[in-house]
């Protein structure tokens, strides 16, 4: 036992030290330059900048000011700590990404070891076809066409709940593990509303389970209403908590938005499509435990992943019909994509591990458990190619040069900037070697350049429309725009600090 429990240790540390080395290997490199990137970035600047929760009627921030920003919070407070808010949101990316991945393999964990020994290796079979052929929307790929960081640290937070939860069952209950999947939720919902909803859901699922398919002879003559009672009262509570929260509210105002996902499925067959595979192999899944449970073999894994599977596609269902309606928005019902296609492939993966264990062939039961004795070699693989082949590595641009930029950008809004004339503003724009997204988030971030503003002149076309609007340019010394003119700058160096006036002159 003693054995056994050093083992785990070990693995433990080992896990963290390939989520570091990820890390680390992936630091310097980002898969997108969308809008979202520098929206989040500007919140957790913010936040670094003024550590106030009131960000309401700041023009710099837009939307972003009802935004939830739970994640935001620790990228500011990392970003304090390395003095780079930028590669505090690339730290805080990166580990929520191997995170998500790191709590699926550990759910695997949970399996019988035969069963998980033969799903976990169908896994990283299909996690490297999907790479290698049609590369559909699997978590990860929350940042690679757009920038969902919350969506993605809410769902490594939805994951590690589920294991907590699992525990927590194990020990007390089902009311106790569905409590504390309502406080997890709630704190989840300060990070991103989507994986919450799922997260309610899931309570639901797990309490209606236990009253329909867990009830013994003596919980139905004595306490069968008493259970309903309260698993309604944990229902409603649930349900009423989520509601008032004040992300619910922030989060539907901007479902109406409409993002570029979908960058393998189509929309809406291929969602649709998504949603018939999961509600099957979510059902085959369920029928599993079912079986293992009346066997009197209990794995709550396969009960918690079947209702998961069960409710994104209920989530996602429900949502596509209100949009039929004019009730709801096409990008809500994207948004499920990432979560659909890796709920898929996880069922699968365990359902094929089921097919193997209880195969008649002498030779498939040989090789398999051959393989167990292999088993923490196969999870240490299994999760080193999920980390490595769920996301393209084409490095677009540098993260260590943009920091570069916002660190000496930051030193002059400190030290030699003035302040904005009234009704004018300080702008970022022109900035070497570097897109139009990164002078706009170093605009309404640092020099708190207005975000309506800033999206025509820098992010559209990253050229003033209307010199009249600002007081100061900060720009690169080699900018041939603003360069030609004879105007004399504030500062000395690389970036230059340029009165608007002279160049409207």
């Amino acid at each position: 036992m003693i054995q056994d429990s050093n083992k785990m240790y070990y693995l433990c540390y080992l896990y963290v030290f390939l989520l570091l080395f990820f890390v680390i290997f992936n630091i310097d490199s980002m898969w997108n330059w969308s809008g979202d990137l520098a929206h989040h970035y500007a919140l957790a600047y913010r936040i670094s900048e003024q550590w106030s929760k009131n960000t309401l009627g700041d023009p710099s921030l837009g939307d972003m000011t009802f935004y939830p920003n739970g994640s935001h919070i620790i990228v500011a407070i990392i970003g304090n700590l390395i003095h780079s808010v930028f590669l505090a949101l690339q730290i805080a990316t990166l580990t929520s990404y191997g995170l998500v991945w790191l709590f699926i393999i550990i759910l695997f964990a949970n399996l019988p070891k035969n069963m998980a020994t033969s799903a976990l290796v169908a896994l990283s079979v299909l996690v490297i076809i999907n790479s290698l052929t049609k590369n559909f929307d699997t978590h990860g790929h929350e940042i690679v066409a757009n920038f969902f960081f919350s969506q993605l640290v809410g769902q490594s937070v939805l994951y590690g709940s589920i294991i907590f939860a699992i525990k927590i069952e194990k020990w007390g209950g089902i009311f106790y593990s569905t409590a504390a999947l309502i406080i997890m939720m709630l704190i989840n919902a300060k990070i991103h509303l989507l994986p919450s909803i799922e997260m309610l859901g899931l309570i639901f699922g797990l309490l209606i389970t236990h009253i329909v398919f867990e009830r013994s002879q003596t919980m139905q003559a004595h306490l069968t209403k008493r259970k309903i009672i309260f698993a309604v009262i944990i229902m409603t509570a649930s349900v009423f908590a989520l509601l008032i929260h004040p992300s619910f509210l922030a989060m539907a105002k901007l479902s109406t938005n409409d993002g570029s996902m979908l960058s393998a499925a189509s929309y809406p067959f291929g969602i649709l499509t998504f949603c018939f595979l999961v509600t099957i192999s979510s059902l085959k899944l369920f029928r599993l435990w079912l079986k293992m449970h009346k066997q009197k073999y209990e794995v709550p894994v396969l009960k918690y992943l079947a209702l998961y599977g069960g409710v994104l596609t209920i989530l996602c269902l429900t949502q596509y019909i209100l949009t039929f309606f004019g009730l709801g928005s096409d990008y809500a019902v994207k948004k499920y994509i990432f979560g659909l296609t890796s709920i898929l492939f996880i069922q699968i993966s365990i359902i094929f591990g089921s097919f193997i264990i209880h195969s008649s062939n002498l030779s498939i039961l040989k090789i398999s458990s051959k393989l167990v004795n292999y088993f923490p070699l196969i999870l240490i693989s299994a999760f080193l190619i999920t980390l490595f082949f769920n996301v393209p590595y084409v490095k677009s641009m540098s993260i260590s040069n943009i920091v570069l930029y916002e660190r000496k950008i930051v030193n002059l809004s400190d030290t030699l900037l003035p302040l904005p004339e009234n009704n004018k503003y300080n702008v970022v724009v022109g900035l070497n070697d570097l897109p139009n997204t990164i002078n706009y988030m170093l605009s309404i971030a640092i020099t708190k350049t207005p975000m309506e503003l800033a999206i025509s002149d820098v992010l559209a076309k990253n050229d003033l429309n209307n010199l009249s609007n600002y007081s100061y340019v900060i720009t690169s010394k080699g900018n041939k725009k603003y360069n030609l003119f004879n105007c004399e700058s504030i500062s000395n160096g690389s970036i230059l600090i340029i009165p608007a006036k002279c160049l409207e002159r």
